[in-house]
């Protein structure tokens, strides 16, 4: 059905222009024949006739896509004139085959030969601005989509990208340091007893701590560093061209900082590694998880964690 809706409403809103070609066409038809003579058959060039015929009918055939598929606007004022231009002289090239024109008279032959150059620069500018609208709508629908995607890997809480989007920039990070080479660490954040929490203060005061140690993290990070929620109690972080001892420094103090966060003081437990020579991302994210739950284990047996 809407396609149907199209077809039937763009030739409405051009009707003007398509009543006004049709009635130059019938005017110059009628001034032709009436100028001239009627050629014999002997003096008819079928195979010109076929040729001009065959140009006549593309040209309006052209003409009438343009119609039902563009809208009014400055763009398709120059393809419909040019258009229109050009199929009224394959018009008259028809009417020549047929018409015998007197040796004085040139008027018909400048008619069948300007009108082809105005009309060709007319097309060619309104393909040259529709090229560019069509440029426009194209970055229009690829920032709809790249937001569409960006909306899905954005966890709706803390509104930081997903596990999903961390390992995709992940995988492209390890892809340059094999490249340079230069060092990459991540580091993990755990909540201790998040669980616990939840079922104590409820969802919404969880998800407010959940926002504020997210904004926390965040003002601890550079510029090229990334923040990510990796499941309901851990964020990931990925810190590109950083050493082990600048990825510590980085995390370093949220213990402290969690203590003073509203609306709900936290506990945290936060570890970094670096990657290894031909570790995969899963390796990777593997080897991170052991070493956060091991330190928690940790501190849960020196009595620094949440029971």
């Amino acid at each position: 059905m809407p396609q149907k809706t199209a077809l039937l409403t763009w030739p409405v809103l051009h009707q003007g222009k398509l009543a006004l070609t049709l009635l130059v066409a019938l005017l110059l038809s009628v001034a032709a024949c009436s100028s001239g003579m009627p050629k014999t058959w002997q003096q008819v060039d079928m195979f010109d006739v076929l040729g001009e015929s065959a140009a006549s009918l593309m040209a309006l055939f052209w003409l009438w896509l343009l119609m039902i598929s563009r809208p009014r606007g400055r763009v398709t004022n120059w393809l419909i004139i040019g258009t229109s231009l050009y199929w009224l002289t394959t018009v008259l090239d028809l009417i020549d085959e047929f018409i015998k024109y007197p040796p004085d008279m040139r008027l018909f032959a400048w008619l069948e030969s300007l009108p082809v150059p105005i009309g060709m620069v007319m097309i060619s500018i309104g393909l040259v601005q529709w090229l560019a609208e069509q440029q426009s709508i194209n970055r229009q629908l690829a920032q709809r989509e790249h937001f569409q995607r960006e909306h899905q890997l954005i966890d709706p809480v803390t509104q930081l990208y997903n596990a999903r989007y961390f390992m995709l920039q992940l995988q492209r990070e390890i892809e340059l340091h094999r490249l340079t080479s230069k060092p990459l660490a991540v580091a993990m954040v755990d909540i201790d007893g998040f669980a616990q929490h939840n079922r104590r203060w409820g969802m919404a005061l969880a998800d407010n701590c959940l926002r504020s140690l997210a904004g926390a993290i965040e003002l601890r990070l550079r510029a090229q560093d990334l923040a990510c929620r990796f499941t309901s109690d851990r964020f990931v972080m990925l810190l590109p061209e950083t050493s082990a001892e600048i990825a510590t420094a980085v995390v370093d103090g949220l213990h402290q900082h969690s203590q003073m966060l509203q609306p709900q003081p936290l506990s945290v437990t936060a570890v970094t590694i670096n990657l290894n020579v031909h570790e995969t991302a899963d390796e990777l994210i593997t080897r991170l998880t052991m070493r956060l739950d091991w330190q928690k284990r940790c501190r849960y047996a020196n009595g620094q964690g949440v029971a």
